[in-house]
């Protein structure tokens, strides 16, 4: 089996989010209420959001009363989250220019692992305000029924091994990020969250491509997997299991 590159260094990967900003934000599952409400404990936490894509935390942050500044390198994001209201600044978060602001809450939804995470730790403690914290956080939809393993044997036959998505793949993120956050001197704080519903066929396999493995493939596989799988769930859809998990740490703040 190839061996990946680390996810930042992947650009092509990195970067195919913009063609499908509609339906990313329209499918991606949503980060559950407890978890905006862990993250700001008190109103009017100034948050800095990074690779905020389409705003999905932006917005139920600054709805729960946070000033919310957002940093995502694609245009097309952007837009998405501007229409919601959102202050967005383009560029990637190894180039933005900070200009001496700093925040509460530093947080990374979904996209620790597209940027350079030496940089980013190096760069996270100067835009911390003092007790300030930094979030790191994950979610996923895994198939309970049908299983996520007979799913899997789909991609398997019409992609081949190497892009057979895995759980073990999904949670690699936080393991490595988490390996990180601890080497550099830090103490994060794990909470999981969990709820299970059901998704319709076409909003199921609509999900599925808005993820950057799928929307990477060629056009003729993956015209071939989206109706592979289409027919196999049929008119009864999928039973998921939608899972978050965060990662919270107070980071050391520069002199």
């Amino acid at each position: 089996m190839t061996t990946s590159q680390p996810s930042h260094l992947d650009r092509r990967r990195a970067e195919s989010f913009g063609q499908v900003a509609d339906a990313y934000d329209r499918y991606r599952p949503p980060f559950p209420p407890e978890v905006i409400e862990r993250l700001l404990p008190v109103p009017g936490m100034s948050v800095l959001d990074v690779g905020a894509g389409t705003g999905m935390v932006s917005a139920p942050m600054a709805a729960a009363g946070a000033s919310v500044l957002a940093v995502e390198p694609d245009p097309l994001m952007a837009e998405k989250a501007r229409a919601k209201g959102i202050v967005v600044e383009e560029g990637t978060f190894e180039e933005w220019d900070a200009r001496g602001r700093t925040f509460d809450l530093v947080v990374f939804a979904r996209s620790f692992h597209w940027v350079d995470p030496q940089v980013a730790l190096a760069r996270i403690p100067s835009l911390l305000n003092p007790d300030g914290r930094l979030a790191l956080l994950w979610n996923r939809a895994a198939a309970i029924e049908p299983s996520e393993a007979r799913i899997r044997e789909i991609y398997r036959e019409v992609c081949g091994a190497d892009a057979v998505p895995t759980t073990r793949e999904a949670s690699r993120a936080e393991d490595r990020a988490h390996e990180l956050l601890t080497s550099a001197g830090l103490t994060p704080t794990i909470d999981r969250f969990a709820v299970e519903t059901h998704l319709s066929t076409e909003d199921y396999v609509n999900l599925a491509f808005t993820y950057s493995r799928q929307l990477t493939l060629d056009a003729d596989t993956a015209a071939r997997l989206r109706s592979r799988l289409s027919e196999f769930l049929g008119n009864d859809g999928v039973r998921v299991r939608n899972s978050t998990v965060a990662l919270v740490c107070r980071a050391p703040v520069t002199a």
